[in-house]
């Protein structure tokens, strides 16, 4: 009976917890006055600009509040019955509701999480309204942005490391979440400063009190917690972007090359030669992926050389095209968010596409948009002006560094999983079976719910809840 409950409460999470994606607004002034030109030009783009300054005006309209607490952690803020995240209301900061049965959830983990998301919407806005002022030049925009960028500014100094996961945040409440926020945060900040509208003696103080302090911490992360994983790539790519705003080449130079844990390293030693991540999940292979694509912008702005790593991210992106089914659905393998498709990825095909001419990525990213994908920030900044012909290059392929093997006939998809266990992220599901019909699941894998929540444990890393054979309930 508990099993069956929490197989209804594995199909309720599916369409109750989103796949968070955190775009790159890091691009040449030749990108960006491309962009505006395009949001004038063609219909598209025009309808890529126009959501943007949408989101803009809603955050003119209705600026959230500056948290007072300490920010905690994103998987807290699920309800532990029914294992789905909790309604965020930013006028709520104390009262926490659950979308099922509306039962109030309140104590100071609910709040610090509350905290989190807000910061998480913060920093879409701060890239929402810069990239507003580059297609509106409406000053309203940036000085939004601004606006928040000093309220960090001014409390960051006074606020104590803590975190009790990945690694200590101050800002955010593990250094994982400070590096995102900071590759988000530092591009907004980068565009308006190219555009005049920081000075040089502004510019000094958010060096002194914001920047130089956020990469000696994530720095100082990556020498106690370093090592090849998806939160190192994180780590990397926030101290890379926080170095191009300080204009520190050595540090660069460090983070993405030369240091024990470097981005490149990352590339050459996680990336497995069949293009896979090795913790094995789909979600975090693209999570890192997001991570090394930024840091390889960042590094080809910087005109720094990524070597023979740049292959990988190549493999990286192609991989995931060889595991989908027909209509694009990924496997939610391991510690993976169900619901993926490759449609929700587009944005990286876009940037992929950019970064490496030639890799028939351009193919990739047209057929997720004749396949249901909204063309993005990514299309808009990085992609071309039109479409060019799409398909996927998909057959019976073999992962064989990840022990998965997936067989195609004629609309039957089947994967096979028989590789490593993944690490803290992966599930006691060898020998499991994934079955998709005509891009539909039949025998999907139900991947996981909020990390913070008992049935996380209980259920969606334990072998009942995928498709294997038990014998004596093991």
């Amino acid at each position: 009976m508990k099993n069956a409950k929490l197989l209804c409460l594995a199909a309720l999470l599916s369409v109750l917890v989103p796949v968070s994606l955190f775009a790159s607004v890091w691009a040449t002034q030749q990108e960006l006055e491309r962009a505006r030109w395009r949001a004038e030009q063609l219909p598209w783009a025009h309808k890529v600009a126009d959501r943007i300054t949408r989101s803009a005006d809603e955050w003119l309209a209705n600026p959230l509040p500056f948290p007072q607490v300490l920010t905690g952690y994103f998987h807290d803020y699920f309800c532990p019955k029914h294992a789905v995240q909790l309604l965020f209301d930013p006028q709520s900061p104390h009262r926490h509701f659950c979308p099922v049965d509306s039962q109030v959830f309140t104590g100071p983990k609910y709040d610090a999480a509350w905290a989190f998301l807000v910061h998480l919407k913060a920093q879409s806005a701060l890239e929402n309204l810069s990239l507003a002022y580059v297609l509106t030049v409406n000053r309203e925009y940036a000085e939004a942005a601004l606006a928040w960028l000093r309220k960090v500014r001014d409390v960051y100094p006074s606020l104590p490391p803590h975190g009790a996961h990945a690694g200590l945040g101050k800002l955010m409440g593990q250094s994982l979440d400070e590096a995102v926020w900071a590759v988000s945060a530092t591009g907004a900040y980068h565009i308006l400063r190219r555009a005049g509208l920081v000075s040089d003696p502004e510019h000094r103080l958010f060096v002194r009190r914001l920047w130089r302090p956020m990469s000696q911490l994530l720095e100082r992360e990556l020498r106690s917690r370093g090592s090849i994983h998806n939160i190192t790539c994180w780590r990397d790519t926030g101290v890379a972007c926080l170095a191009a705003v300080m204009s520190d080449r050595a540090l660069l130079r460090r983070v993405l090359l030369n240091s024990d844990f470097s981005l490149q390293k990352q590339l050459l030693q996680g990336v497995a030669s069949d293009g896979l991540w090795y913790e094995g999940s789909l979600g975090y292979h693209f999570y890192a992926l997001q991570a090394l694509l930024i840091g390889a912008k960042v590094a080809e702005l910087e005109k720094l050389d990524l070597g023979p790593a740049r292959e990988r991210l190549v493999k990286m992106l192609t991989a995931p095209v060889r595991l989908a089914d027909q209509a694009g659905h990924l496997p939610a393998l391991n510690d993976g968010w169900p619901d993926q498709r490759l449609q929700k990825r587009e944005g990286l095909y876009e940037l992929g596409a950019s970064l490496f001419p030639g890799a028939g990525l351009d193919s990739v990213a047209t057929w997720l948009v004749l396949h249901g994908a909204s063309r993005g920030l990514e299309a808009l900044l990085y992609g071309p002006d039109s479409l060019v012909s799409g398909k996927l290059q998909q057959g019976s392929s073999l992962f064989p560094e990840n022990g998965l093997a997936v067989l195609r006939k004629q609309g039957a998809y089947t994967l096979l999983k028989f590789g490593p266990h993944g690490g803290g992220h992966g599930h006691f599901d060898k020998l499991e079976f994934v079955l998709s019909l005509h891009g539909v699941w039949v025998s999907p894998d139900f991947g996981t719910a909020g990390y913070g929540i008992p049935a996380y444990r209980e259920w969606y890393k334990r072998t009942a809840s995928h498709n294997c054979v038990i014998v004596d309930g093991k």
